[in-house]
C-alpha cells in the first residue's frame, strides 16, 4: 500500500520516513499524558501527606486521653468501647469534611467544566468514588491509634502516672 501511494505521488516528493498513524497520534498527545501522569503523582503524594497528618493527630489525641481511656477501662469499659470513643470523633469530622468536600467540589465545576474532557461536570460516579477512597483512607489512618488505645493495660497506665 505504501508503495501504490509512493508510485501515486508526484516523483519529486521524497518519503523521509514511514510511521503509522497510531504513532502520529502517541507523539501529538505525549505532552498530555506525561501532564495527566504527573497530575495523577501529585494527587497520590497529596492524599499521602493527608493519611500521615491524620494519622499523627489521632495518635496525638489517643495519647493525650490514654489516662481517660485507662480510669475507663478501670470502671468496666470494654474495649469496644474505648475503640468508638476514640474513633468517633476522628471519623464523624472526617465524615463532615468529606461532605464539606463534595459541596464545596459541586460548587466549582462551573469554573472548571471548560477544563473537562469525556467527563460530565457532575459526574455522581467519580464523585462517589472519591468520597468512599477518602472515607477508607481516614478509616485506616484512625482505626490504629484507636486499636491502641483500646489494647491499653488500665492498671499499668494508671500505675505508672
Amino acid at each position: 500500500a505504501v508503495r501504490a501511494i509512493a508510485k501515486s505521488l508526484d516523483p519529486r516528493v521524497v518519503i523521509d520516513r514511514v510511521t503509522t498513524f497510531e504513532a502520529v497520534v502517541a507523539r501529538a498527545f505525549a505532552p498530555w499524558r506525561l501532564s495527566a501522569w504527573m497530575f495523577t503523582l501529585f494527587a497520590a503524594l497529596a492524599s499521602l501527606l493527608a493519611a500521615v497528618g491524620l494519622f499523627s493527630l489521632v495518635s496525638l489525641n489517643v495519647a493525650s486521653r490514654q489516662r481517660e481511656f485507662a480510669i475507663r477501662m478501670a470502671l468496666g469499659a470494654l474495649p469496644r468501647h474505648i475503640l468508638r470513643l476514640a474513633a468517633g470523633s476522628a471519623l464523624w469530622l472526617g465524615a463532615l469534611g468529606v461532605a464539606l468536600g463534595l459541596l464545596v467540589a459541586l460548587a466549582a465545576t462551573r469554573a472548571l467544566q471548560s477544563l473537562l474532557f469525556g467527563v460530565e461536570a457532575v459526574d455522581g460516579v467519580t464523585y462517589a468514588s472519591v468520597a468512599a477512597l477518602v472515607l477508607g483512607m481516614i478509616s485506616l489512618a484512625v482505626y490504629w491509634p484507636a486499636r491502641r488505645a483500646a489494647t491499653v493495660q488500665a492498671s499499668v497506665l494508671l500505675r505508672r502516672e
